[in-house]
């Protein structure tokens, strides 16, 4: 059923005034401080710190308003069928076609095709890759779009501005075409063993007496050995480790989503810390004993002024190492298209490696996915049981065999 073409483009401002008198009663009780669509969305995105996902969320907040919008309605009083809709007209070009014609305003009718229009398949960043396999990406973008205004609904009911999250479930087709897409994109993002190799090399020729050398010789051991992501990196400090009874080392974080994890200090690791910080001339002992100076994991350096300037590094400084390690690793390859994969690497790269090498050797997916702190709730039940201190047998073969010499 496509919404009555009657009711397009009625202004929000036209919205019933009863419903934005009872917002601004309900918000100023609970302290949200918005009355209106726009300013409640921007509220729950300025709560998002990741610059991609704040992108890729925003789009999702403008295509519901826009809904909101054609329909003359606000969030509050979009129903299950609203919303179900919304999900046909992101699946169905033909839908689409039927509401973009009904629109006459011409600045309107380019963004509703801007957020409605068919969509772009992804391109992979490696020109070198080979191209994605052909799904249909129309019921993975309504998929996706389903699961984030969910996740902002959930949010906005919490402050009693939405009574309710009436949403219909994704379009049949999608868990197919999402793990088929999954598949493509770990698939161009993963370094061959003989690229790994120029990795490995390259780490073995570089020296801990230098001591830019020596926050990527541990940058990338810690990043390729955790699995971490590049921000869990750039945010850890000395004061995230503990020890289990049986004397194992613990790095213990929050991750994506808010997530704790405890990942195993494995002996690389171990060593990585200890050569990184005798370079720096800090402390090496890890837990830091209480009283001791919180500092950064990944210290900073000094800028083109020798100055240092102080507190964590960010993610983009991270990001930076590995790219730069990235061209210096390309040298040692012969073949130019594994020069440009080497370059391409980023540092999720190295935790897609480190997934494939567990898989490879036999570790249960539960445990892997223990390691590797996915949020997913369909995976949660398999692994939730878990208790930290079962990877620590886990990870250290794991850690071994990536970075030992393959035999000849």
């Amino acid at each position: 059923m496509v919404p009555d073409h009657s009711t397009l483009l009625v202004s929000a401002t036209e919205a019933p005034l009863a419903v934005a008198s009872r917002q601004e009663a309900i918000n100023t009780h609970l302290g949200i401080g918005a009355t209106d669509d726009r300013a409640a969305t921007d509220l729950w995105l300025a709560e998002l710190s990741n610059p991609q996902t704040l992108r890729n969320y925003r789009r999702e907040v403008d295509r519901a308003l826009m809904w909101a919008r054609l329909l003359g309605k606000s969030l509050a009083q979009i129903t299950l069928v609203d919303w179900t809709n919304f999900r046909d007209a992101l699946t169905s070009c033909a839908k689409y076609d039927s509401l973009a014609a009904a629109i006459t305003d011409a600045d309107a009718r380019a963004e509703f095709a801007r957020l409605f229009g068919p969509p772009v398949p992804p391109k992979s960043k490696d020109n070198n890759a080979e191209a994605p396999v052909q799904v249909n990406y129309f019921p993975l973008r309504a998929a996706r779009s389903l699961l984030i205004i969910g996740t902002l609904l959930t949010w906005l009911r919490n402050y009693n501005y939405v009574q309710a999250v009436p949403l219909p479930p994704p379009p049949r087709s999608v868990k197919k075409s999402r793990d088929e897409v999954m598949r493509a994109s770990v698939a161009a993002r993963m370094l061959t063993p003989e690229q790994f190799e120029c990795v490995r090399r390259t780490l073995q020729d570089m020296t801990w007496a230098d001591q830019h050398d020596a926050r990527t010789l541990f940058v990338l051991t810690w990043l390729v050995a955790s699995g971490a992501r590049r921000q869990e990196l750039a945010d850890a400090d000395t004061m995230q480790f503990l020890r289990s009874a049986d004397g194992g080392l613990f790095w213990a974080f929050y991750g994506k989503g808010g997530a704790a994890r405890e990942v195993p200090v494995t002996e690389e690791m171990r060593v990585a810390w200890i050569r990184y910080r005798l370079a720096i001339n800090r402390s090496t002992e890890l837990p830091v004993p209480a009283g001791h100076v919180v500092e950064p994991l990944v210290q900073p350096l000094p800028n083109a002024y020798g100055v240092i300037h102080g507190g964590n590094v960010t993610g983009a400084t991270i990001w930076r190492i590995v790219k730069a390690f990235g061209e210096r690793a390309s040298l040692l390859a012969n073949d130019a298209t594994d020069q440009a994969r080497i370059r391409a690497a980023s540092p999720h790269w190295y935790r897609h490696m480190l997934a494939s090498k567990m898989l490879e050797m036999g570790i249960d997916v539960s445990k892997a996915a223990k390691q590797l702190g996915h949020a997913s709730i369909n995976t949660t039940s398999i692994y939730q049981h878990i208790r930290a201190e079962h990877m620590a047998d886990v990870m250290g073969p794991v850690s071994k065999a990536l970075f030992e010499t393959p035999s000849r």
